[in-house]
C-alpha cells in the first residue's frame, strides 16, 4: 500500500531557476541570485492556481524588476524568506485569495504591489522599502513593518482591514494613503517626519480607530492627517504626537472627530508644504462635522479652529496652545462641555463658551 501511494504521489518540485514558470508547489533549498546578465530581469513567475512558494527562509535577489509575479492566480501562497531588489519584490495583479505572509522585502522602489486585487492576505511582513501598495477589496492588511526612507502604505479600494501595523517613514513621504469606502484603519503605527503621516483623499465611510499617529526624527513639519473629499469618516481614540498641524479636513461631510488626543510641537523649520498650526483644522467647505470629547494641547496656533458653520462642538478641551483654545465662526453648533486654559490669547475661546 505506501508503495502504490509514493508511485501515484506527484513529485516534489526541484530547486527553481530565475525566469521559471511554477505551476506546482515549490520550496527554496538554497538561496537564489538573479542578478547576472542573463538572469536579473528574469522573475519567478506563478503559472497555476492554488500553489505554494516558499522561500524555506532563503534569499531571493536581483538588481532590477520583480522578484515574484502572479498576474491572474488565485489562492495562491508566497511565504517565509527573503525578496532583494532594487526593482520590486512581489507584483500581484488580477489575483484573489493570495496570501503574502512571513516575507522581508528589501529594496529601495516597490516592496509589494498588489493591484487590481480582492480577497488577499498580506500579514507578518517587513517592507524595507519605499512602497507598500495595495488596491482592490476585501483585503487584510495586518502586522507588517514598512520602514525605509520615503516609506509608505498605499491603500485603494473598499473594504479593506489595515490593522496592527508599524508604517516608520523616512524624511519624506506619507505613512499611510488611503482611498476608498468602508476602509477599517484599527491599532496601527503611523510615523513620519515631514509632510503628511496620513492622508485620505476620497476616502468614505472609513472605522479611523485606535491609531498612534506622529512625527519621528530630528526635523519636525509633518501634518499629523489630512483629509480631502472625505465624508462619512470615523476618527475615534487616536493618539497623535510631535505633529505641527493635527487633523486637517479641508473637504467632505459629516466627519465624524471623538475622544482623540492631540499633542503638538512647536514649528521650528520651514516646512515643506503650506500648513495651519493648529490641532484641529476644520475648513469652510467640510459640512456636518461633529468634534466631541477630544483633548488638544501644545500647537502655534489654534487647539481648534472652525471656519465652517454647522460644526457641532461638544466637550473638547483644549489648553496650552499659542493663540486660543478654540476659534469659531459664528455659526457653528455649541453642545456644551467645551474647555480651554493657559492658551496665549486671553479670550481662550471665540464663538464657542469654554469652562
Amino acid at each position: 500500500m505506501l508503495a502504490a501511494l509514493a508511485i501515484g504521489a506527484a513529485p516534489a518540485a526541484a530547486q527553481p531557476a530565475c525566469g521559471d514558470v511554477l505551476t506546482q508547489d515549490t520550496t527554496l533549498t538554497a538561496d537564489l541570485d538573479c542578478s547576472g546578465e542573463v538572469a536579473r530581469d528574469a522573475p519567478l513567475v506563478i503559472g497555476a492556481d492554488g500553489i505554494t512558494l516558499d522561500l524555506g527562509g532563503h534569499t531571493l535577489s536581483a538588481v532590477t524588476g520583480y522578484r515574484i509575479v502572479n498576474e491572474g492566480h488565485d489562492n495562491v501562497t508566497i511565504r517565509n524568506g527573503t525578496i532583494s531588489s532594487e526593482g520590486g519584490a512581489i507584483r500581484l495583479a488580477g489575483v484573489s485569495g493570495n496570501v503574502i505572509r512571513d516575507i522581508h522585502a528589501v529594496g529601495l522602489l516597490i516592496g509589494i504591489s498588489a493591484v487590481n486585487s480582492d480577497h488577499n492576505r498580506f500579514v507578518h511582513n517587513h517592507v524595507d522599502s519605499v512602497s507598500f501598495g495595495v488596491s482592490g477589496s476585501h483585503n487584510v492588511i495586518a502586522h507588517n513593518l514598512v520602514t525605509q526612507y520615503e516609506s509608505v502604505l498605499s491603500v485603494g479600494g473598499d473594504y479593506n482591514r489595515i490593522v496592527d501595523n508599524v508604517v516608520w517613514g523616512g524624511f519624506e513621504g506619507t505613512s499611510l494613503g488611503l482611498r476608498g469606502d468602508h476602509n477599517e484603519v484599527r491599532r496601527n503605527v503611523f510615523l513620519n517626519q515631514a509632510l503628511w503621516v496620513v492622508s485620505l483623499d476620497g476616502a468614505n465611510d472609513t472605522d479611523f480607530v485606535a491609531n498612534t499617529i506622529g512625527a519621528s526624527g530630528r526635523f519636525t513639519g509633518a501634518v499629523g492627517v489630512s483629509i480631502e473629499n472625505s465624508s462619512r469618516n470615523r476618527f475615534v481614540g487616536n493618539s497623535l504626537f510631535a505633529v505641527v498641524d493635527g487633523f486637517d479636513l479641508h473637504s467632505g461631510a459629516d466627519n465624524v472627530f471623538r475622544g482623540n488626543d492631540v499633542s503638538g510641537v512647536p514649528v521650528d523649520r520651514k516646512p515643506y508644504i503650506p500648513y495651519v498650526p493648529d490641532g484641529f483644522a476644520i475648513a469652510a467647505g467640510a459640512t456636518g462635522t461633529v468634534l466631541r470629547d477630544n483633548t488638544v494641547r501644545g500647537f502655534d496656533d489654534d487647539g481648534i479652529d472652525v471656519d465652517a458653520p454647522g460644526t457641532r462642538l461638544k466637550g473638547n478641551s483644549a489648553d496650552d496652545n499659542g493663540d486660543l483654545g478654540i476659534e469659531a465662526v459664528p455659526g457653528i453648533i455649541d453642545l456644551g462641555g467645551n474647555s480651554a486654559s493657559r492658551n496665549g490669547n486671553p479670550l481662550q475661546c471665540l464663538n464657542v463658551a469654554c469652562g
